[in-house]
């Protein structure tokens, strides 16, 4: 489970422009929130998920908006694995903002 990317953002140790996120779950919760209003995080979910409940991950958007991200979240009816969908929604979201 690889969680290092949301504990950075959290800790505001980088700074990404976008990020994606795939069944992330709340690795830490820090004392103070960073300010990710620069940042745009994408965040793909399953709804089945038997590792990442679904109130982690809402957790998760939450503290992300808490810290003024703002959050692209897709629930799918799936598990833990990574499917096609997941991958097209994501590029699509990327194309979408139009980084500058």
């Amino acid at each position: 489970m690889l969680t290092l990317p949301a504990a950075m953002l959290l800790l505001g140790a980088q700074s990404f422009p976008a990020a994606i996120l795939f069944r992330p779950m709340v690795p830490l919760v820090p004392q103070a929130l960073p300010n990710l209003s620069r940042s745009r995080i994408f965040i793909a979910a399953g709804r089945h998920d038997p590792i990442v409940s679904a109130g982690q991950t809402a957790a998760l958007v939450g503290l992300f908006e808490q810290a003024g991200a703002p959050v692209t979240e897709h629930f799918m009816d799936t598990g833990h694995a990574l499917m096609d969908d997941d991958v097209q929604l994501a590029t699509q979201w990327l194309a979408a903002i139009h980084l500058t």
